[in-house]
């Protein structure tokens, strides 16, 4: 049996969404009556991870153009990803995953 995209945690750039995790997520935001599948939860796992995964991308797309825009000489500065570079690219990242 394939191993499933969201269960593989030996993968240090995919965020580990197992089924148990995602499946916990979505319970508790519903009434305590509902339930969920193994391969519903194993397909909303990929779509977080598809999520985050776009979201990572996106930001750091942000934070290289506002350190290029600031600091034009010093090329070999590591960029990291701020909580606003994550909020200027909020609404872009919705629109993607609306639009599909």
């Amino acid at each position: 049996m394939a191993s499933s995209p969201t269960t593989d945690t030996n993968d240090p750039q995919q965020p580990p969404f197992t089924a148990a995790l995602t499946r916990k997520l979505i319970l508790s935001s519903i009434e305590k009556q509902t339930k969920i599948s193994n391969e519903a939860a194993d397909l909303c796992g990929e779509l977080l991870r598809l999520f985050v995964s776009e979201a990572k991308h996106l930001a750091s797309i942000q934070a290289e153009c506002e350190q290029e825009s600031h600091d034009v000489n010093d090329s070999d500065k590591k960029t990291r990803i701020q909580p606003h570079h994550i909020t200027k690219i909020g609404a872009d990242l919705l629109m993607d995953f609306m639009m599909g």
